[in-house]
């Protein structure tokens, strides 16, 4: 038994297909096999576009729009920020406990 490797087509591939498969004259399976592939690709690809102008995002990723692409960077921001803020918090409190213990050390008892 032999495993074959799953092709994948980039989005301008996919676009392509649909386009060409969407002119006067031509029918799907005529495309498909033009270009080598299975005429339900072209069906699959066609439904994703007609549902969304974000279709065939990539392997896996989320398709944003430009807004959730700028929200997305923007939570990252703060949070880096938070976490910097924490850490600076940490640094000064042990600062200040050290300034603190300088300043006032334990009372010794004195020998007599």
């Amino acid at each position: 038994m032999s495993v074959q490797n799953r092709r994948k087509y980039d989005p301008e591939f996919k676009r392509n297909a649909v386009r060409l498969s969407e002119e006067p004259g031509r029918t799907i399976s005529e495309v498909a096999e033009g270009l080598g592939i299975n005429g339900d690709l072209i069906y699959r690809w066609r439904r994703q576009l007609e549902n969304s102008e974000l279709a065939f995002p990539g392997h896996g990723k989320i398709a944003l729009t430009q807004d959730q692409k700028r929200i997305r960077e923007l939570e990252k921001k703060l949070k880096d920020t938070e976490m910097e803020r924490r850490e600076k918090g940490d640094v000064r409190e042990i600062l200040t406990f050290y300034l603190i213990s300088a300043k006032n050390p334990p009372c010794q008892e004195k020998p007599e």
